[in-house]
């Protein structure tokens, strides 16, 4: 068939227009409605999609796999009540079957009906036990939902059925984070980014991860590589600036900071760490170019004159105190 060779030869265009003719001359024939309508599916030609489905099942193509992309393409046009009459229809023929049940389960969650959408992607998931995505889209409407413990038993599942794919990783990674769990997201993100070594958004995962459990040095790598990679944004920029304070880089932290504050000169919880690195910095400044304990004088007169040549209005004395009070902060100096 000249459309079976055009389409093993990737030239799905050629072989679209070879499909068309086909169904033209012969347009009882279902196969070939139903090959045109999955190569348009493919292609993201849903609306075109639909058509030829429709035109294979009203051909006598009743098959499940058939309904389940149809009722995709009508999703994807935004018909998710029509969709749904469609998986509807399709289960009474074929109760049993798991990619029927998650593809209802997308429906429902579509038309803003969480509760029912998860017992559609369990069904799913025990219909068909070899398959990560049912479990993956349970997990990800269980969280929306905030239910974060059933949430992670179902990313967990979807990693144990599929162990090698980068996105179950990393939803698993996050909320194991957003848990409370972070050294047993560690592992997980380390071989999402091993599998996904350009993603970006697994290395700022793993660089909060990291930074969450102590690891300041790993945290500074995995948020630089993340904006190497392209994820341009200011949370990422005051995330390595923590982590260099936290490694006792308070100049690359102040360079963070103020990247971050030209980007949004709003983030009132950046413009205090500025200040706060400004600091830090003074005070290692002041013990490094000394023997012996340095005058608290001589720390304030260079603080004071940092905040002129900052030209801020607030106080330098009640952050200086703020910081010497601060047990962690004066470690950090110590080391430094």
């Amino acid at each position: 068939m000249l459309a079976n060779a055009y389409q093993r030869k990737g030239r799905f265009n050629k072989a679209i227009k070879a499909l068309k003719r086909v169904v033209k001359a012969t347009p009882a024939d279902a196969v070939s409605w139903k090959t045109l309508g999955q190569m348009q599916l493919a292609l993201g030609h849903y609306k075109h999609a639909q058509l030829s489905l429709a035109n294979a099942q009203a051909a006598g193509d009743l098959s499940a796999k058939t309904a389940a992309q149809l009722a995709q393409c009508q999703l994807s046009l935004k018909l998710s009540k029509t969709a749904l009459e469609t998986v509807t229809q399709a289960l009474k023929n074929y109760p049993q079957n798991g990619h029927l049940y998650l593809t209802k389960g997308l429906i429902l969650r579509a038309l803003n009906k969480p509760d029912e959408a998860v017992v559609a992607f369990r069904y799913a998931a025990r219909l068909s036990p070899k398959s990560a995505e049912a479990p993956l889209e349970a997990g990800a409407t269980y969280e929306s939902m905030g239910f974060a413990k059933r949430a992670l038993k179902y990313y967990k599942t979807a990693v144990k059925r599929q162990p090698d794919h980068p996105t179950t990783l990393v939803r698993l990674g996050r909320l194991l984070i957003q848990s409370g769990e972070v050294q047993n997201a560690i592992p997980v993100l380390e071989k999402a980014a091993q599998l996904d070594p350009n993603n970006a958004v697994i290395q700022n995962n793993l660089g909060v991860a990291y930074s969450a459990s102590g690891y300041s040095k790993k945290a500074v790598t995995a948020y630089q590589q993340a904006l190497k990679l392209g994820l341009k944004s200011p949370a990422v920029h005051s995330n390595l600036a923590e982590a260099h304070y936290l490694s006792g880089e308070f100049l690359a932290a102040e360079k963070e900071l103020r990247k971050v504050l030209k980007l949004d000169a709003t983030r009132q919880l950046d413009q205090a760490a500025l200040r706060r690195v400004v600091v830090m910095h003074e005070l290692v400044q002041a013990s490094c170019k000394s023997k012996d304990a340095v005058a608290p004088a001589v720390i304030k007169a260079q603080v004071k004159k940092r905040w002129a040549a900052e030209k801020w209005d607030d106080s330098y004395r009640s952050a200086l105190i703020l910081l010497q009070r601060d047990n962690a902060a004066m470690v950090l100096v110590e080391r430094a």
